[in-house]
Formats: structure tokens, sequence, C-alpha cells
């Protein structure tokens, strides 16, 4: 799932813009969360907590200079801060060694009861990846102001990374209790819930997200994978459709929706959105190779191989998609090119049964009985519960008038219990079978 919020969305709150530019950060969004911040800052030019990131900002960009600049500017609003002289201190260590001493100029410590001061240690730690201490600041923040909604994000935020998803949920759902506003954590909330394959109550927030924000097209494309595992495919494509109609090139829309279709049988409109997805975005390999696979599906195959060619172009060492292009070339009986390829395969990785047993069947269909044969034995020596090689095998005997070498081939293949593995498609990283 994806956690991204609008650049363009405008607010005259600067605890918002700050808020908005958290969740960019945390997305690795820093060019946008710099943006915010920078607003956040017109808006209250003494928002030193809006300083502090902005400086954690400049520095993951590599702005040094910028980044110092902004933790000084945190320290003429409140010079007792500790982290931004911290944070000044570990920057300058990149930049050079005369700087190291300017941590010493802190002397003064917050106060424990300042819930603030916690809250921006939690800053600091979360700025450097130390998520565990996160939660323990927040806590303390929490423990001096319960509502204190910037103090229960940050903790869900770290929860999250610390793959705690159920006190997340609890965290941003206290978020929301206390800032209606932040719909990055009501979005973040539906994604966890769906981490937790809490179908329904996922739904139920992306809704809730929507109603806010209308046009979030993640939470419209993340509302539609829900659809989909609550078998109501038709309002999945309904949630694509309403993404592509926003941002027409949006890759796992594309995606999303063609394996639903996929799915559903109806691989022509498949195949359209298909090559809408090559137009938007020509060099992505697993676009090309799910293409192919809908492709065979229809029986074009000369277009199917075209389409795994297109992908290796990409990525020539997917062997993968080199295995099921040699499939391909089987199906339109290019069998001297299908068994060159396994036999490259199988140079690469020859302990692999599946590749033996495509090979023999690929000799077998170009009337190499024996070759075949031979094939067939090398895939049982290496997995001999093979189901379809010990019928395969039989098959071939029979052929060659072996008739009691068949047979018993033939018995071995009622007692085998494993079968070719099924085609499948890779969606968002995921083997979606066909």
């Amino acid at each position: 799932m994806q956690n991204s919020k609008k650049v363009e969305s405008q607010s005259d709150d600067h605890e918002a813009l700050f808020d908005q530019g958290y969740g960019f950060s945390n997305d690795g969004k820093y060019e946008e969360a710099l943006a915010c911040y920078n607003e956040a800052i017109k808006l209250e030019p003494d928002y030193y907590a809006a300083w502090l990131n902005r400086g954690n900002v400049c520095y993951k960009l590599g702005r040094y200079e910028d980044s110092i600049m902004s933790y000084d500017q945190a320290l003429e609003i409140r010079p007792i801060c500790e982290h931004a002289l911290n944070n000044r201190r570990f920057v300058c260590k990149e930049k050079s060694d005369e700087l190291l001493n300017s941590f010493d100029e802190c002397t003064a410590l917050y106060t424990d009861d300042d819930p603030e001061s916690w809250y921006i240690q939690a800053l600091v730690y979360e700025a450097f990846g130390q998520f565990y201490e996160v939660v323990m600041h927040c806590d303390d923040a929490l423990s001096v102001k319960s509502d204190y909604s910037r103090a229960w994000y940050e903790r869900a935020n770290a929860l999250y990374e610390l793959k705690r998803y159920e006190e997340a949920v609890d965290s941003y759902n206290k978020t929301v209790e206390f800032n209606p506003k932040n719909n990055e954590a009501r979005y973040r909330c539906s994604n966890t819930l769906c981490l937790l394959k809490k179908y329904d109550e996922a739904l139920a927030s992306y809704d809730e997200t929507l109603a806010f924000d209308p046009e979030n097209i993640d939470a419209i494309n993340n509302k539609g994978l829900v659809l989909k595992e609550l078998g109501r495919k038709e309002e999945a494509l309904d949630c694509y459709g309403k993404v592509l109609e926003l941002k027409p090139d949006h890759h796992y829309a594309w995606h999303n929706r063609v394996a639903d279709l996929s799915a559903m049988g109806r691989q022509e409109e498949a195949l359209a959105s298909y090559d809408k997805a090559t137009e938007c975005d020509p060099n992505c390999e697993t676009t090309w190779y799910n293409r192919a696979i809908v492709l065979e599906l229809s029986e074009r195959n000369e277009e199917a191989i075209a389409s795994y060619d297109k992908a290796l172009e990409l990525t020539p060492n997917d062997n993968q998609t080199r295995y099921k292009k040699a499939l391909a070339l089987e199906k339109t009986g290019q069998y001297e090119a299908a068994i060159d390829i396994y036999d490259y395969l199988i140079e690469i990785r020859p302990n692999y049964y599946l590749t033996w047993f495509q090979k023999g069947i690929a000799l077998e269909k170009s009337g190499e009985y024996e070759a075949a044969i031979a094939s067939y034995d090398k895939a049982l020596e290496l997995r001999p519960d093979l189901h379809d090689a010990w019928q395969k095998r039989g098959d071939v005997l029979s052929a060659l008038g072996r008739e009691e070498e068949a047979i018993a081939s033939h018995k071995k293949a009622t007692e085998g219990i494993i079968t070719v593995a099924p085609d499948y498609i890779i969606i968002d990283g995921k083997k979606i079978q066909t």
C-alpha cells in the first residue's frame, strides 16, 4: 500500500501542513515534505518544530548548509532545544570536523512536564530510525498531555515501522479522535488494517478518508484492493476506473484493473488495459510479462512471445520470463527454440526439475522420444513424486512400443502427488494465479 498525499492540498493551518510534511517525509518524499514545512513556516515563522523537521529533511536531501541554517533558526526560537543542536552537530560532522563543538553550546534541557519537549525528542529519534525510542518519548509526552494528537500520530507511525500493527491502529484512531483534520492518519490506519486482513474495517476507514479527501487516488486504489478481497470485483473495477480518471498514468491502478479483468475472464478488456499501461510506462518489465500471460490465455501466442521479448530487453537476467517464453514457443510449434532456452536454463540451474520436465515435453513433441525419456528421467531423479512426469514418460514409452515399461510408468503416475505449478501473473510483487 502507498502512503501519500497531494502536494497541491491548500491549507491555512500550519499544523495541518506540518502533519502533511511529516507524512511525505515518512514516505521518503523529501522535496514534497520540504515544500510543506516551508508553507507552515510562512504561516507561523516561529514554528520551531517545523524548522527542526525542515533541518532533518534538508539533511536527507544532502542540503547540509540549509539543514544547519534550519537548526540554527530553531535554536533562535528556542535556545534550550538540545535536539536541534544535536542534529546540527550530526550534520556538521558530515560537512566538516571544525563544527563538531556545536553540541557543547547546549547546557539547558527541557523540563519533564513539557509534552512538546518529549515530542521534539521523538522527532529526533524518528529522523534516525530509532523507533523504540520514538514510542517511549511519545508515551512520555502523552503521560503529560493525553490529548496531544501529534504525539499519538508519531507514536502510530513508529509502531507501524516496528510492525506492531494492532497498537498502530489504536494510535491512529487516537490521532483522529483528538485531531479530526489529520486525514493522513485515517489513510495510514486503513492501510494498517489491510495488513491485519481486517478488510471490512479497512473499507470503512478508506470511506472515511475519502469523505474528507474524495480525490485521494491512493486511497481509492487501495479501496479497490480491499473490495477485491471481499469478492466485490465490479466495485473494485469502479475504484480503479476512478483513479485512472484522476490520474491516467497511475501504474498500480492499471495493474490492479488488469488482474481483476483477467481473473474474471475478460481477457480482451484486460489486454486493452495492458496496452494502455505500456503506453504510460513502457519500461516496466512486469507490465510486459503480465501482458504476455494474458495474450497466452487468449491463445495469441506469437504476440505473447513478442511481449516476453520486450520484458527480457528490460530485464535480461529474468529467467522466469525466459522460461515462460519457452512455453509459448512450444505452443507455436517452435520446439527447437524452446529446447535451446531450456538448455540455457539447465546450465544455470541444473537441479530444477520443472525445466527438465518441460524440455522432455518439447523433445517429445519434436519426435525425439529417447531424449524425451532421458529428460523425464532427470526430472524424476530430482522429484520422484512428480505425477505429470511419470504420465508423460509412460506416454512416450507406449509410443515406442515398450508397453511393459509404459504400464509401470503410468502406474507410478497414479501414485504421484505433485503436479506442475500453474501459471501466474505478478501484481505489485505478488503472484496471482491465472
